[in-house]
């Protein structure tokens, strides 16, 4: 979904809310981060499963989802974007 909106916002179609990870160079040449710090934010993910649903194939994942480390699921990376100043007014 981040790729969908990140080529939006590219295309001119607006402002787009947008993961660290899903600013590519090509995307950090061209957009640029609105306002400072006050407009980022840490984001949670939870996973969720239905109770009823028998499928090894989803018990194996899940089984696999809750031995690892939440670290190991998803590493902190550096930001690829430097903060840029804000688009001139006018």
């Amino acid at each position: 979904m981040a790729d969908v909106l990140r080529e939006m916002a590219l295309a001119g179609h607006g402002v787009a809310w947008l993961p660290d990870s899903g600013i590519t160079p090509d995307a950090a040449a061209a957009l640029t981060p609105l306002g400072g710090d006050g407009w980022e934010m840490d984001l949670s993910i939870v996973a969720y499963c239905d109770r009823a649903n028998r499928r090894a194939a989803l018990h194996r994942l899940w089984a696999g989802l809750k031995q690892a480390e939440p670290a190991a699921l998803h590493p902190v990376r550096k930001p690829l974007l430097r903060r840029a100043s804000p688009l001139p007014k006018g």
